[in-house]
């Protein structure tokens, strides 16, 4: 979510009626706090924020006699995929800019560490889901035909990573209730991130009972990937279900392909791989599904760019969410260029994947997502004609 506000430090000759703010997407006025300071960075009381007539995405709040000098206007709400979103700026009444002091409001420090520690928990979290998943459903895949891993230590494999995963969405859960719960308790349970989370944590302790038929197994496995996808920016993009169903198909295109990389250096671990490719079927299944997943995730992405902004404004803009989306960018078509050479000598010439190339292409591919959390933690550009002052 991008807020409209004005630039930093303007001068107005008279004190306004009104303070006008505006989103990029539509605002939840239930979750909802602003601001004012003074100079001294005493708070000036004001009314209910209200949404604005005939725009979903602006807030207007009623001012009440101001002095000349300098203030300042803190934000804080959530937006519809339920990440928080706070801002400020300043302002001067009267001939000549005045600095006010900065506020040292309750929910606003400016030295707050969570963004980066939900960064990093996210991006473990995610990763090892995408990976975790992508990985069983090619297990699945190989064992429905006769080719299979020793089960025991598969299974031990998946439960210790899924217990891990849990604690860490616990973890991340837990970091962003506190967050959310310091302006109001209800923020949190009224955000689609939040319950994103609990939801993920119960698909995977209903993951770690035992005995159930395998396409249980596989059904939860394929829902959580799901939750994921649906707890980013897509609720606040229209159309909403078609970003909801490019980032599905980029998830699942994401899961398919590090997954397949990752059985592929564990069968060369084990040494089944060069067994597996006199099989007449093995390498060209392995070779649809790395070619399909590959595909997917570059055709989703860019239309999943065009979904939610326009080239034009992210060249235009040079912000941090442009920057991400260039490295993520560049890490992708290095692993497609890996994947073609590799695909080339196996498909052509029988020649096994090398298993460095192998690990590069998987540790590029783990990068790209922690670029990717990251970009859904940030601002993203937007067109000129959709940012109204």
């Amino acid at each position: 979510m991008v807020a409209s506000t004005p630039e930093k430090g303007a001068l107005v000759s008279q004190a306004p009626a009104q303070l006008t703010l505006t989103f990029s997407e539509p605002v939840e006025i239930e979750h909802v706090s602003v601001e004012l300071y003074d100079t001294h960075a005493l708070p000036v009381p004001l009314q209910k924020p209200r949404i604005m007539p005939g725009n979903a995405s602006g807030l207007v709040v009623d001012l009440p006699a101001m002095k000349p000098g300098g203030y300042t206007v803190l934000y804080r709400l959530l937006s519809e995929d339920g990440h928080p979103v706070t801002g400020s700026y300043t302002f001067s009444i009267g001939e000549r800019l005045i600095q006010p002091r900065p506020p040292m409001a309750e929910g606003h420090s400016q030295s707050d560490p969570l963004p980066a520690r939900l960064i990093r928990l996210r991006a473990v979290t995610e990763g090892a889901l995408l990976v975790g998943a992508g990985c069983f459903w090619i297990w699945q895949l190989l064992i429905w035909r006769g080719y299979s891993f020793h089960s025991g230590i598969t299974a031990r494999f998946m439960r210790v990573g899924m217990l891990f995963v849990l604690a860490a969405l616990f973890l991340q859960a837990l970091f962003y209730y506190g967050t959310i719960s310091s302006t109001d308790s209800s923020w949190a349970w009224s955000s689609p991130f939040f319950l994103s989370l609990l939801a993920q944590c119960m698909v995977l302790l209903l993951l770690l009972v035992p005995g159930m038929v395998q396409g249980w197994y596989l059904l939860l496995s394929i829902f959580l990937i799901a939750i994921q996808a649906a707890s980013g920016h897509v609720w606040g993009l229209d159309p909403w279900w078609m970003a909801l169903l490019l980032r599905l198909l980029h998830l699942f295109g994401i899961a398919l392909w590090l997954g397949t990389l990752l059985v592929l250096l564990l069968s060369l671990w084990k040494n089944k791989l060069a067994a597996w490719n006199h099989s007449p079927s093995f390498r060209p299944v392995m070779l649809t599904l790395l070619l399909f997943s590959s595909l997917a995730v570059a055709v989703s992405g860019m239309l999943m760019t065009a979904v939610q902004t326009n080239w034009e404004a992210i060249i235009s803009s040079q912000s941090g969410w442009s920057l991400l989306l260039a490295g993520k960018t560049t890490l992708l078509l290095i692993m497609l260029l890996f994947a073609l050479r590799q695909h080339l000598r196996w498909r052509g010439q029988g020649i096994l994947p090398v298993q460095s190339l192998l690990a590069w292409e998987l540790f590029f591919g783990l990068i790209a997502i922690v670029l990717g959390v990251w970009m859904s933690q940030s601002a993203y550009p937007l067109p000129p004609a959709d940012i109204s002052h």
